[in-house]
């Protein structure tokens, strides 16, 4: 588990690994060492700070002894002496405006970098927020569309209950129909079957009287011709025709 005293090591180490990964030319960004040492931006700014002092600054001088002989040419040449300390303090202080301007130049690109990259995740935020918001309305039509199909299922459902109530009654309908016919067809046969023997009797009635009628012609016939043909066959047969 990280704690608050891992936070600098690590992100010094995050940093030398990206200088060293660089080729030792150029410092590695606020932000990359963030994202490598994964902590926040106000913690890495804050340990870049002394990072890159630290290596503005350099090695720091052995402290050197300074032998009796050269002791003695100092008391000697105090005048010197005096003229290459003053020279010493102006270069001294000439490097440290050097050192200072660099270290201000180094805050100046920090603060840019740290201006950057909190632009680029306020622009993160942003579009990650204008995507919820999409997501959010989207969700709110889907269940819109939702709440519409389940209404039209319901409306549906009546008509389905609706039109299988008429299915009911139509069937009801046509049984009650089919169950008339049949009675109406029992009835049809009875009757047939009661008018069947009057049929017979008619029947066999007809068939006498063509034999009658048949009988009648032959004897007509035969009368006509023991007369000499003076009555007519046909005559004849028309009179017992009407008889």
């Amino acid at each position: 588990m990280n704690t608050d005293t891992d936070i600098p090591t690590r992100i010094m180490s995050a940093a030398d690994a990206l200088f060293e990964q660089g080729g030792g030319i150029q410092f590695p960004t606020v932000d990359a060492v963030r994202k490598a040492a994964r902590v926040s931006m106000n913690d890495a700014s804050q340990v870049m700070k002394a990072w890159r002092r630290a290596h503005l600054a350099g090695p720091k001088p052995a402290p050197v002894d300074v032998p009796p002989a050269l002791q003695d040419i100092h008391r000697a040449g105090l005048e010197a002496l005096w003229r290459a300390a003053q020279h010493h303090a102006s270069q001294s202080i000439a490097n440290m405006q050097v050192a200072w301007d660099a270290e201000r130049a180094e805050t100046e690109q920090l603060n840019r970098e740290m201006v950057v990259a909190f632009e680029a995740q306020a622009a993160e935020l942003e579009h990650s927020n204008n995507e919820r918001a999409a997501c959010r309305q989207r969700i709110a039509e889907l269940e819109a569309e939702a709440h519409a199909h389940l209404e039209s299922m319901s409306r549906m459902s009546s008509d389905l209950s609706a039109a299988q109530a008429e299915v009911r009654t139509q069937s009801a309908r046509a049984v009650e129909i089919q169950r008339r016919a049949d009675e109406l067809r029992t009835e049809l046969d009875r009757t047939h079957a009661a008018n069947a023997p009057q049929a017979a009797k008619d029947a066999a009635s007809q068939t006498e009287l063509a034999a009658v009628r048949a009988e009648m012609l032959h004897l007509m016939q035969m009368v006509s011709g023991a007369i000499g043909g003076r009555i007519p066959a046909t005559k004849d047969y028309s009179e017992g025709k009407r008889q």
